[in-house]
């Protein structure tokens, strides 16, 4: 038996907010993006559609809330990718979503609510990036086979969940160090390359500033360690690396929001064409959202084609290294 039952309600709300005497409020309190419904600050994910036939889904920087049900019964999705913005997992986010096999949950993670990945049959892997286990009860896995269920964690997390209500029933190993790169304020900016690393390897973070700020630099327990975006270095233990941003445009934004350096088209099916004027480009890198070089273009030219067909659908990011520093942007493969 299932814990509750508000798929009926939320049904109820989804019609009334698109449909009849209540259809305006799909404009002033609610947005969507490719069928996917948010609240107006896009802060709150409220409902993906079940219609949608894509296996794969990259929930926004912008979330920080996943809501009851979002996910219910989604099955044609495999993996989603939840970024380390989210702090709320809500009730039944992903129940019956019998197709899903592996989740990693972000460090940011506070909250996980009652049945959220309950009837989730096929999960078989969890990557769980908090050192600390979440306190939940036996609804959030109902339904899922646990003792054949990996759970990887952080070597020095290893023992906390041995002995954690819930989580202590999973097959847990270890999965090396903690990598965890924070903003101090989500508002100016977000990270991307949180994971788990084996000793010694290489790790990559990268800042990626809002409208209206830019990267300062990387602080570690408030000191300094790079100025470099993205930053690479040797995982060697658990680290918190915070993203520092401060106000302005610099003129590398400028220049691309008046014209003289073009990225298209965007979304991309495959072909990405980047067009320098007077802005000299040195070389552009791809990195996914998990922080890992997926491509490079040729260097020295104005007019740069990359292509990424071969590259699954998802988000990316362009690391466009210029006569005045490395610029940042977003690209969508469909």
């Amino acid at each position: 038996m299932k814990p509750f039952k508000k798929s009926h309600l939320r049904k109820c709300l989804i019609k009334k907010i698109f449909g009849g005497k209540w259809g305006f409020l799909r404009r002033t309190n609610y947005s969507s993006e490719n069928g996917v419904l948010f609240d107006k600050s896009k802060t709150t994910l409220i409902c993906y559609p079940r219609g949608k036939t894509v296996d794969t889904y990259i929930v926004p920087n912008s979330v920080t809330t996943i809501g009851w049900d979002a996910f219910y019964a989604c099955t044609s999705l495999i993996s989603i990718t939840i970024p380390n913005s989210v702090t709320t997992i809500g009730d039944a986010a992903f129940r019956d979503c019998s197709s899903l096999t592996s989740i990693t949950i972000p460090n940011s993670v506070t909250t996980i609510g009652v049945g959220a990945f309950s009837d989730c049959t096929s999960l078989t892997s969890i990557t769980n990036l908090n050192l600390i286990p979440v306190e939940i009860d036996a609804w959030v896995f109902s339904g899922v086979d646990q003792s054949a269920c990996t759970l990887t964690v952080a070597t020095s997390a290893v023992s906390a969940y041995q002995n954690a209500k819930v989580w202590k029933e999973f097959n847990i190993v270890s999965g090396g160090f903690l990598v965890n790169p924070t903003t101090g304020d989500s508002e100016q900016g977000y990270t991307i390359g949180d994971g788990l690393y084996g000793g010694r390897s290489t790790a990559t973070v990268t800042a990626v500033a809002n409208d209206g700020y830019r990267f300062v630099n990387w602080t570690k327990n408030g000191s300094e360690v790079s100025k470099a975006n993205p930053y690479s270095f040797t995982v060697t233990e658990d680290i918190e690396l915070v993203a520092n941003f401060e106000e302005g445009v610099g003129i590398d934004e400028w220049r691309i929001e008046n014209g003289e350096l073009r990225i298209y088209p965007n979304p991309t099916r495959g072909e990405l064409q980047v067009t320098s004027y007077e802005l000299q480009v040195t070389g552009i890198e791809i990195f996914d959202v998990m922080g890992r070089i997926v491509g490079q273009s040729q260097i020295g030219q104005s007019d740069i084609a990359l292509n990424i067909a071969h590259l699954p659908n998802g988000v990316y990011f362009l690391h466009i290294q210029t006569e005045n520093g490395v610029v940042v942007r977003k690209v969508v493969k469909k």
